[in-house]
């Protein structure tokens, strides 16, 4: 569900609440976003229309299902934390 941005009006000043949201794939939608971006890469000329993108992008995730080439990536996948962000007025 997508965040709604509010503003109001608070002692005659105008206030405004901001929302961060952030997203990480990685599975059939990470492996048809790379497979998508490297094809752009090397054949720019094959991506000139917004129709022809998304049928593009649709046709790697199809095949990416297809293929499972991402099956059992719990087992070969792990993950951490590096370091920890702080960002000025918030936590």
């Amino acid at each position: 569900m997508a965040s709604q941005f509010h503003s109001w009006v608070t002692f005659g000043m105008q206030a405004e609440h901001k929302a961060m949201n952030n997203y990480l794939g990685i599975g059939v939608d990470a492996k048809a976003a790379l497979d998508f971006h490297s094809l752009r890469t090397a054949y720019p000329n094959w991506f000139r229309s917004q129709v022809g993108n998304k049928l593009w992008y649709t046709g790697l995730g199809a095949r990416e299902i297809v293929q499972h080439s991402v099956k059992q990536i719990s087992k070969r996948l792990q993950v951490g934390i590096l370091s920890q962000w702080h960002i000025d007025g918030c936590c």
